[in-house]
């Protein structure tokens, strides 16, 4: 899939997490399939620390999307 490089820097997906770390898990894998080239921010409001520990234990499944994981206090 051919991207805009210009568009690429200037895009973000930003991608709420809530204790749905399978979805969370898959998301990060498709991204990785398309070699997405956008800066992904995850941003955790769950209330557990299952989607951190999912994609700590996983992040070798997805080394080409630049993904930022932020926790927030629920």
């Amino acid at each position: 899939m051919a991207y805009d490089l210009e568009l690429a820097k200037k895009l973000t997906i930003i991608t709420p997490l809530y204790g749905r770390y399978e979805m969370t898990l898959r998301h990060l894998l498709y991204l990785e399939a398309v070699r997405c080239p956008f800066k992904v921010y995850l941003l955790d409001d769950s209330h557990g620390d299952e989607d951190r520990q999912i994609i700590e234990a996983n992040k070798h499944r997805f080394p080409h999307v630049a993904y930022e994981y932020h926790r927030y206090q629920p």
